[in-house]
């Protein structure tokens, strides 16, 4: 029973419920189920495999575990246990796995899981000691807390005499194969207490709630959330007092299967962070400033968007990015896999705009709006250097075949030339980009290709075998694409780029990507030098990271964040290394040896990070959780804590960071508020940006990363901030 039952009796405190967050969560990769593996409905297959991860990618499959559901039960998209089996399932979508269903009474579920009759356990599991020392388990997926049950309209429960006036003689009904009785034992007392029963097997969780709304049973034991699930969509119940505290829940797995709990973890990690705008979401500019985001379409290519040494590049990004902060809105750039994917994740509502070195052409001006042009790029067919067969004028290309995308600007002019001169058009696959184009050029599997001649310009800044041979026509306008409707963006966009050519903006970010070809050059061959890979110490971060249950890319980015991916980094306040970490700190970790040491860095780096996790309420959501605490690295536990507490008296939202608390935190560098602040004054802007900046970071990071698997995600960007080192001396003597 919770340390003080007296105390106002509500949810418990969170930014969003638990079918929220699932429900975002399995938006994450809906498009991934959609386009790929969809659930096996047919009966599953009886075979016994206690492998890991690799023994399930060998067979194809991802057996889920979940208790089976009644024909008669009212299919709800709000019901926990189904959020959760969503969110399962776009898991195996995201391993390559087709999703198998195995259904066993939940008393059954994590034996079945022991005897490898499935893969993993999707089913509201409790994590209990006893529980652990026979399975793994996921990260929560959220922490539930029970609450005692009764008929809409019982009189209220507010002190513990309340309680035990209303327990004495009550019958409290459980399912058969709960683990809801082992929290009543504490509410047993000498002068009398609850009359406990067991349900008949076939009444589950949700049938006994439709029993006490009918008026057929007394009270029963029910996780919080459920009751929240129930009242949506049926009402006639009502929790009237909590059992117990926060229990996490998370997903089960065998005790052998570290792959797969570090796959798990890893997608769980990056769904709670950016599950915040999953969803497709359609609107003009106000909407856009009211959700503080401006989410842009665009492609991974060096003339577009591309990361540099663990930083976020690119023409197209950096022009954006100034777009984003002229709107007083955070950037997130969504990067697509496939070209001709473009118009259809603008059209569907997945991003707000397309900047993707994106020509105007008729075709597609049949589709979106067109903001002026910033740029301009001939369409140049392109041929190996010296290939004495290579074709000089468009007549030459008569009886030849050119490859192209099908949906593409340059399908739409060599259409126009194909009868006129007598060549065929032959379509590529929509995933082949511009650099993929070109190697299958030099290599002989094609003769001629096009390509827009801004992006051949980065090509020839580093390579000499291939070579223009002539433009199509005419240099065509690049702009920016919107949804016809959104007129205001649309007039925004016209607005911003009209005064970055007058300050001169576009003239310099020009240079910089296309016209310096040193700079170009050193840039493109690190990003290719850097393929596969965010910095030189990923094994640490994935070592540590694993340790620590942190996804090691957030990792990276905030090591990106704290010193740039340099080990001899040193701040003005002393704190050292990759993770700025002060000497004390490391000390507190008990991590010995030298801080300039990448691993030793990186070991007391994230389990400070962890430390900081658990000075947060485990009600919390998970990204709430690790948002606080990266506050807290960078300004002191202290003053997070303060910036909490001035957000309850401001009347926000003192358990959510993003646009609540980091929006009031900064107040704490004002007199009038740091006198009243336990931990005084603090310079907190740095703290604001330094959240951001790792937290869009990471996204660029999972995107990236995921994008070289073939999986697309999204992400952002920002600059340095203070880091760990940047905590004023009124915070530092309770973190440090």
């Amino acid at each position: 029973m919770p340390a003080n039952p007296s105390t106002a009796f509500g949810p418990a405190p969170r930014d969003l419920s638990a079918i929220a967050i699932l429900s975002l969560l399995a938006l994450i990769a809906l498009p991934a189920l959609v386009a790929g593996c969809g659930e096996n409905t047919s009966p599953p297959p009886e075979y016994s495999e206690r492998g890991d991860l690799s023994r399930l990618e060998e067979r194809g499959l991802l057996r889920i575990l979940v208790p089976p559901r009644r024909a008669d039960r009212l299919a709800s998209e709000a019901f926990p246990l189904d959020l959760e089996l969503q969110v399962a399932k776009a898991f195996a979508a995201r391993l390559g796995l087709e999703p198998v269903i195995v259904q066993r009474p939940r008393d059954q579920l994590l034996d079945a899981l022991a005897e490898g009759r499935g893969d993993l356990v999707a089913a509201r599991v409790k994590v209990t000691s006893d529980r652990r020392e026979r399975f793994l388990f996921s990260i929560p997926v959220d922490h539930v807390r029970e609450v005692l049950v009764l008929p809409e309209g019982s009189p209220p429960v507010e002190t513990e005499e309340d309680l035990a006036h209303l327990l004495n003689g009550l019958e409290i009904t459980l399912p058969a194969d709960g683990t809801y009785g082992d929290s009543l034992g504490e509410l047993q007392r000498d002068d009398g207490g609850p009359i406990i029963q067991r349900a008949p097997e076939h009444l589950d969780d949700e049938q006994l709630l439709y029993r006490i709304a009918q008026g057929k049973l007394a009270a029963t034991i029910a996780d919080e959330d459920l009751v929240e699930a129930f009242q949506r969509y049926q009402g006639g119940v009502e929790a009237v007092f909590p059992i117990t505290e926060d229990r996490p829940i998370a997903w089960a797995l065998r005790p052998n299967g570290r792959q797969l709990k570090e796959a798990a973890d890893r997608f769980l990690h990056e769904s709670a962070l950016t599950a915040d705008l999953a969803g497709p979401l359609l609107g003009d500019l106000e909407e856009i400033r009211q959700r503080g985001v401006l989410r842009v379409l665009t492609r991974n290519t060096p003339a577009t968007y591309f990361l540099y040494r663990g930083a976020q590049m690119g023409f197209e990004y950096e022009l954006a990015r100034r777009f984003a902060r002229s709107l007083g809105v955070r950037l997130q750039i969504r990067v697509q896999r496939q070209p001709d994917r473009l118009i259809p994740a603008l059209r569907a509502g997945e991003g707000d705009l397309i900047a993707a070195s994106f020509a105007v052409s008729p075709k597609r001006l049949r589709q979106v709006a067109f903001s002026q042009p910033y740029n301009y790029a001939s369409e140049l067919v392109v041929v190996r250097t010296g290939d004495p067969q290579a074709v000089a004028t468009p007549e030459d290309l008569a009886g030849r075949t050119v490859p192209v995308h099908a949906d593409g600007a340059h399908r739409e002019s060599l259409e126009a030339l194909e009868k006129e001169h007598g060549f065929a058009v032959e379509g590529l696959p929509p995933e082949v980009e511009t650099l993929e184009l070109l190697d299958a050029l030099a290599d002989g599997t094609y003769d001629q290709v096009v390509v827009n001649s801004n992006e051949l310009d980065i090509e020839l800044a580093h390579r000499d075998d291939i070579e223009s041979a002539f433009p199509l026509g005419p240099p065509r306008e690049i702009a920016w694409a919107t949804r016809p409707e959104d007129e205001e963006l649309r007039a925004a966009v016209d607005a911003f780029l009209l005064r970055q050519r007058k300050s001169e903006f576009l003239a310099v970010l020009k240079e910089k990507y296309f016209g310096d070809r040193n700079l170009v050059t050193d840039r493109l061959n690190a990003t290719l030098a850097d393929a596969g890979r965010i910095s030189p110490f990923d094994p640490l971060f994935q070592q540590y990271g694993g340790e620590e249950e942190f996804d090691w890319r957030l990792l990276a980015s905030q090591a990106y964040q704290e010193s740039r991916f340099d080990p001899q980094a040193r701040s003005w306040a002393g704190a050292i290394g990759l993770m700025q970490i002060m000497p004390r700190t490391a000390r507190h970790m008990k991590v010995r040896g030298d801080l300039r040491d990448p691993a030793v860095s990186i070991a007391a780096g994230t389990q400070y990070l962890n430390w900081l996790m658990q000075r947060f309420e485990p009600s919390l959501p998970f990204a709430e959780r690790l948002r606080f605490a990266l506050a807290a690295y960078n300004a002191g536990h202290g003053h997070v804590r303060d910036g909490r507490r001035l957000a309850r008296e401001l009347g926000y939202d003192p358990d959510v960071w993003f646009d609540n608390v980091e929006k009031v935190i900064v107040l704490l560098s004002q007199r009038e508020y740091a006198r009243r602040a336990r931990y005084g004054y603090c310079r907190c802007q740095e703290t604001v940006d330094y959240v951001r900046h790792i937290s869009d970071r990471y996204s660029a990071y999972v995107q990236v990363k995921e994008l070289r698997a073939g999986l697309p995600e999204e992400g952002g960007e920002g600059e340095q901030g203070v880091g760990a080192s940047g905590e004023s001396a009124s915070g530092a003597a309770e973190t440090r």
